[in-house]
C-alpha cells in the first residue's frame, strides 16, 4: 500500500509536466499520455486534476485511447 502512495504523491507533485503536455498537446505528448493511461497511472479521475479545457483533452484521450 505505501507504493500506492508514494506514487500518487510523485503523480501529484508532477502535475506541471503534465499540465505542460497538454497544454502543448504534441502528438508526442499524446503518444506520452496514452502510454500512461494504456498502463493504469492515468484514470478516469484524473481530469478533475486540471482547468476545464485540459480535462477535456485528457477525458477524450481517456475515451478514445486506440485514435
Amino acid at each position: 500500500m505505501s507504493d500506492i502512495k508514494n506514487s500518487m504523491s510523485v503523480c501529484e507533485s508532477t502535475t506541471p509536466i503534465f499540465d505542460r503536455m497538454l497544454n502543448s498537446y504534441r502528438i508526442k505528448d499524446q503518444v506520452h499520455l496514452l502510454d500512461m493511461i494504456h498502463v493504469g497511472l492515468i484514470d478516469a479521475t484524473w481530469p478533475k486534476r486540471f482547468e476545464p479545457s485540459l480535462a477535456q483533452r485528457l477525458q477524450t484521450l481517456i475515451d478514445n485511447p486506440n485514435g
